[in-house]
């Protein structure tokens, strides 16, 4: 009765850090928004006794989480090493990193080890919701509630915003159908198709190219079953360092200058990719008067560092905006981050569920090379699922082999 309690208490403490803001900032939906401040402080408060009551415990089989939670704590050294910088007003951005890169790591963690199942049916029933409630939102509202700034505001997210809930809802839809075949049907079926439908009605050209990698990678590698050589290059380890060249050289080398007249003539788009080339610059700049540390999380009590156009602008690229705000050490703490998930994985690569999760992968990639969110809900959510991947393998072998055992 306890252990159910327990998995039960952590859902809600997992659900109140990954729940939309914007959710919760929204007309009806603001009555909850006390509710669950208070949900966070009390999980928080909860999951640090835990944390130092079973500290071997922690050491030995969370150190996903022990990794998270450094690289989170990175972002505090320009406060340590900045004399008379700190006040009680930066107090809610330090919360905001010990929700997103400790605890939603340790609560992930925590019930994919010990309830991989519950994990798996509460979370996809809980991205559901989301999903419909936004996309029937959209329906009626498909320009938004309102326009902030240049974009949509939706019910769950602004339109680029949006990706950040289809990929874990598309993800999640996978996993169950692939995990519970007993309960599979048209469900997760309609999920993904809803999810894209979603992406589409926003019109974030972000947000459709995400997922429409995300589908095109999945219907290849599990429909059509072309596995081998397209299965080998899915894979942690490629896709990271892939994409981290491709951003050093787009960021720091200018090389999408090349492609000026291929994006102009055959791809009728804006060079500058909505003056996001110019936010870069702006934000390399900003880089090299703090390379060690960088400028804070959050300097004047403000989330956007690059003020331009009248207005204030995170980087557009997340790489840039980890550099920017931790300097050297946020990047060491993120290259020992993505090296832990790569070593972590590297067994299971081949698997069909490691592949699936790195798809899922992929696509919050290339939302994060073209927009900014230090949200719980992207990758310390899919990070956690990804490092933790060999338990839902094990659960699938068991259901198997349980068959098995029914059948003879």
């Amino acid at each position: 009765m306890i252990v159910i309690k327990q998995r039960v208490i952590y859902l809600i403490f997992l659900i109140s850090f990954i729940i939309p803001p914007s959710l919760i900032s929204f007309g009806p939906f603001q009555v909850l928004s006390p509710m669950v401040q208070i949900i966070k402080y009390l999980a928080m408060a909860i999951i640090f006794i835990d944390s130092v009551k079973h500290i071997r415990i922690l050491f030995k089989e969370y150190k996903f989480t022990l990794l998270s939670g450094l690289f989170g704590a990175s972002f505090f050294v320009y406060f340590l090493c900045t004399p008379g910088v700190w006040d009680f007003t930066h107090l809610k951005f330090y919360l905001l990193i010990i929700e997103t890169y400790f605890c939603t790591a340790f609560l992930v963690e925590f019930l994919l080890k010990k309830h991989p199942e519950f994990f798996i049916k509460s979370i996809y029933i809980y991205y559901n919701i989301l999903l419909w409630m936004n996309f029937l939102c959209m329906v009626v509202k498909p320009h938004g509630f309102y326009m902030e700034g240049e974009n949509p505001r939706y019910l769950i997210a602004l339109d680029n915003g949006l990706i950040l809930y289809m990929i874990p809802a598309v993800l999640l839809a996978g996993l169950h159908r692939y995990l519970l075949p007993k309960e599979r049907g048209l469900k997760e079926i309609i999920t993904i198709i809803v999810a894209i439908l979603s992406c589409f009605i926003s019109g974030s050209a972000t947000a459709m190219v995400s997922i429409t990698v995300f589908i095109v990678l999945m219907v290849l590698a599990f429909v059509l079953k072309r596995t081998k050589r397209l299965k080998a290059l899915i894979n942690v380890k490629f896709i990271s360092l892939t994409y981290l060249l491709i951003t050093y050289l787009v960021l720091f080398r200018n090389i999408i200058d090349l492609f000026s007249g291929f994006i102009i003539n055959v791809l009728h788009r804006d060079p500058t990719l909505t003056s996001r080339t110019s936010l870069w610059q702006r934000g390399i700049y900003l880089l090299s008067q703090a390379p060690f540390y960088g400028l804070g999380y959050a300097r004047d009590s403000s989330e956007y560092l690059i003020e331009a156009y009248g207005r204030r602008y995170t980087s557009h690229n997340n790489i840039l905006e980890i550099l920017m705000r931790g300097g050297v050490v946020s990047a060491i703490a993120v290259v020992l981050l993505i090296f832990y998930v790569c070593v972590h994985t590297k067994k299971n690569r081949k698997n069909d569920i490691t592949i699936f999760i790195t798809c899922a992968y992929l696509a919050l990639l290339i939302f994060y090379f073209s927009e900014v969110s230090f949200s719980s809900a992207g990758w310390t959510f899919i990070f956690g699922i990804m490092v933790n991947c060999e338990c839902l393998i094990k659960y699938k072998e068991d259901g198997i082999n349980k068959d098995k055992k029914e059948d003879v």
